[in-house]
């Protein structure tokens, strides 16, 4: 009986490494059979980019390697100038509209971006995303020369 004195810790010890192994196991096995839950969903990238200040981002398609449509819609309540957006895909690869546009109060407009070979293609992707982070440069009056820009990046769908 003196002998048995760590024997409680000891189980106790045990059984703990053992259900954490096991939550291990389980959580790896959803990670494999839901890809998407360990990035970013393109349902979340819309909600942040739909509500994102001051320029919010709804609908987002790509065509081929042609070219990149961004419904933009200015979410104050005050007129801004957007001097570029810029979509980037990965080091060294990124996309430029650096058409001056006005933005009134609320307005949306559609903002088109030209592709090119270094573009990802959505050959045989239709309806799945790309994700591009975004930069946007713009004037606030009186302040020139602002940026907008996010980690989370924007979902781009293939048509």
């Amino acid at each position: 009986m003196i002998f048995a004195k760590g024997q409680g810790s000891t189980e106790y010890l045990v059984i703990l490494s053992v259900v954490l192994v096991i939550a291990l196991v389980v959580l790896s096995l959803i990670g494999g059979f839901f890809p998407q839950a360990g990035g970013l969903s393109n349902a979340q990238s819309r909600a942040y980019w739909m509500s994102a200040q001051p320029f919010g981002i709804g609908d987002a398609a790509q065509s081929g390697q042609s070219n990149i449509s961004l419904v933009v819609q200015n979410n104050l309540a005050h007129e801004l100038v957007m001097d570029s957006i810029n979509l980037s895909f990965s080091d060294g690869v990124s996309f430029t509209n650096a058409s001056q546009t006005i933005f009134t109060a609320g307005q949306k407009r559609v903002m088109v971006i030209g592709g090119g070979a270094s573009m990802p293609t959505c050959a045989g992707r239709t309806g799945q995303a790309y994700f591009y982070t975004v930069r946007i440069i713009y004037d606030d009056d009186p302040l020139i020369g602002k940026v907008q820009a996010s980690e989370t990046p924007v979902a781009v769908i293939c048509q």
